[in-house]
């Protein structure tokens, strides 16, 4: 009987054994995986201060020459940079928001009025709601004064008509 359990425990102590130097080797593995990845991939450092006052020429030629993709939209002085990280993989797409003084005005019908309106804050527009009550659901942009596709300036006043439902809605 005394022999029986002694196999027992051998088996027991065996695969506890195992189990754990399994245990060791993925988590070595794991370690290098790791530690590999971090070593080959590279990582870029650049500030968004230092795009400032560049030409946009200049700012293309010197992340496309750090590695990074770059994307413009509009023309003008910089507005926003996507994404806000300083350090970046590379390879990476930078997406450059520029502000003339003119823009056109997107077609926001069917967006929800609030992100509607801070896109146009941003370009730093003054926005007024017109509610209505339309069917359908509540919140979206319907139209605007002066109309999509239009050409305002900074500063200038826009009437957005935003749909505030039959019943409930945004009061």
């Amino acid at each position: 009987m005394w022999t029986i359990k002694k196999e027992e425990y051998k088996i027991r102590f065996l695969k506890s054994l195992i189990i754990f130097l399994f245990g060791i080797y993925f988590g070595a593995l794991a370690f290098i995986g790791i530690n590999y990845y971090f070593q080959r991939t590279n990582f870029l450092t650049f500030s968004i201060d230092e795009l400032n006052g560049k030409k946009i020429e200049d700012i293309e030629k010197d992340l496309s020459s750090s590695g990074f993709k770059v994307e413009f939209f509009n023309k003008g002085q910089i507005v926003d940079i996507i994404p806000k990280f300083s350090v970046l993989k590379k390879g990476r797409t930078i997406k450059i928001i520029l502000r003339d003084e003119k823009f056109k005005l997107p077609n926001l019908y069917g967006v929800f009025y609030l992100e509607g309106i801070s896109f146009l804050k941003k370009r730093g527009v003054d926005v007024e709601i017109v509610k209505i009550k339309f069917p359908g659901p509540d919140g979206r942009i319907l139209a605007s004064y002066p109309s999509f596709g239009s050409e305002i300036s900074e500063n200038s006043k826009i009437r957005l008509l935003v749909d505030f439902g039959e019943t409930g809605g945004m009061e």
